[in-house]
């Protein structure tokens, strides 16, 4: 099984390929999804502290974790 290629390289940057805008729309679609479900256990719950839980591969932990507390935070 192959796999398309998502960025093509142009120098020091990186541009999307037409598989890699196909996967970008795809993952905002799930974020999307995911902001919604948030948004509707929030309404539901009340405005409590809230508490979210994820899993990654043991190999993006040391790097992506602090990255995303980051990014949710700000």
């Amino acid at each position: 099984m192959g796999r398309a290629r998502c960025v093509r390289p142009h120098g020091r940057t990186l541009s999307l390929t037409a598989a890699g805008r196909t996967f970008l729309a795809a993952v905002e679609r799930a974020l999307a999804d995911v902001d919604r479900a948030a948004e509707l256990r929030t309404r539901r719950r009340g405005p409590r502290r809230r508490q979210d839980r994820f899993g990654l591969p043991a190999h993006d932990g040391s790097e992506t974790v602090p990255e995303l507390i980051r990014a949710f935070r700000a």
